[in-house]
């Protein structure tokens, strides 16, 4: 019966858990399975049955978008909490989670449920993070990276599968930039494991700054064609050099100065400025031209400030017409926490996966973006170790 069940499920959780924390070996015999009628089995093929047949199955039938949530970030605290074997967290990422999850992503699911898979693929970690006194962040799965390329190079490939793969990709670049400023401290053999090769980082920046080029399709709103180009913007910045003969500082300035931009969108390019290794690239940056730029759209942010404001207080003293004196804010796209928060905010990434998913503006689709955000993408910058939420962690929170 349920209650039956329910025990049997509570000592087989409880079982995974000394698996994970080392306690029992792979390849020793499991004591229980998840059928009765099952022949016994080792651990290792116990870990495929839980989360394969239980915990991932989980996420494909979920009754609510913050289920699949919670079962995303259960399941990633399951590796960089629980998991205390490296042998054991090598074998749960390389041969139960990842080939799961590309199962999920080219199968026949919802739109939401890939998503989430594209998600989990691009926060895989190779290492997690190791903190106290030999403090390095983690290095995430180098195949997981292939697979988030092939789709932001997909031009057929669906919106909500292309967010979570720039996502994913963010997230990667952004750890190789925290590991490659590490190598001095680490001997040649373990410093060429951490990082991005040359090649791939290359192919990543052109498809990056090919987005930030692109006039939005006809199939996607302005607002999430923004929030690509944003997430874009964000991959160049953390991948900082200049190749030869790039025409990357003009086209990231000229968004800066492009006053009918979203505001959103023009502060991602001036933080992208700010990222760009000039020197170390022997790329010249016209100083006067760009201080000018940046000035005028602090003036902008400004009057816009200024603006909401004196609009929050006219709306507490009564209703506001539309002959107030009070202009809109138009441009700011909601966006100056999600680019002056560098990664930890995602802002509008609620907005553009809404829109992937066909959901209304401002209605569901808006909600379903937020309450996918979350822990998950790239995390804090600040703290590269954690998991969720583009530093590397992309929130969910609305622009």
């Amino acid at each position: 019966d349920l209650v039956d069940q329910g025990r049997l499920y509570n000592t087989i959780n409880s079982q995974v858990n000394q698996i994970l924390a080392g306690v029992q070996s792979l390849d020793a015999q499991a004591p229980n399975t998840l059928d009765p009628n099952m022949q016994p089995q080792t651990n290792r093929q116990l870990l495929v049955s839980w989360y394969q047949g239980y915990r991932f199955a989980q996420m494909t039938q979920p009754t609510s978008v913050g289920e699949i949530s919670a079962n995303r970030i259960s399941f990633l605290e399951d590796l960089n909490k629980k998991c205390r074997s490296q042998e054991v967290h090598d074998y749960l990422v390389g041969d139960v989670a990842f080939p799961a999850m590309q199962a999920i992503i080219q199968g026949n699911f919802h739109p939401v449920v890939k998503y989430n898979a594209m998600l989990i693929v691009g926060a895989l970690n190779a290492e997690e993070s190791i903190a106290g006194a030999t403090r390095l962040p983690p290095v995430p799965y180098a195949p997981s990276l292939a697979l988030l390329v092939q789709y932001i190079q997909d031009d057929t490939a669906s919106d909500a599968l292309r967010l979570g793969a720039w996502v994913g990709v963010l997230r990667h670049i952004t750890m190789d930039f925290y590991n490659t400023g590490i190598q001095g401290q680490l001997n040649t053999a373990i410093q060429g494991t951490r990082t991005i090769p040359p090649n791939q980082k290359l192919l990543i920046y052109n498809q990056a700054l090919a987005l930030v080029k692109q006039a939005a399709p006809a199939s996607r709103s302005l607002e999430a064609h923004t929030w690509f180009q944003r997430r874009a913007l964000d991959v160049i910045g953390w991948v900082g050099f200049i190749p030869p003969n790039s025409d990357v500082v003009p086209t990231v300035s000229a968004i800066v100065a492009n006053d009918q931009a979203p505001l959103s969108l023009r502060l991602s390019a001036a933080l992208t400025l700010g990222r760009l290794q000039y020197r170390q690239s022997g790329v010249g940056l016209p100083a006067g031209e760009t201080s000018l730029l940046l000035g005028d759209l602090a003036i902008t942010i400004c009057k816009n400030e200024f603006q909401r404001v004196a609009l929050a207080e006219l709306k507490a003293k009564g209703p506001v017409s539309e002959d107030s004196g009070i202009g809109g804010m138009g441009g700011m796209d909601g966006g100056m926490g999600g680019a002056m928060g560098g990664m930890g905010a995602m802002g509008g990434m609620g907005d553009a996966l809404g829109g992937a998913l066909g959901g209304p503006d401002g209605g569901p689709g808006g909600a379903l973006g937020d309450a996918m955000g979350g822990p998950d993408g790239p995390g804090n910058p600040g703290q590269p170790g954690e998991p969720g939420g583009p530093g590397p962690d992309p929130g969910g929170n609305k622009p």
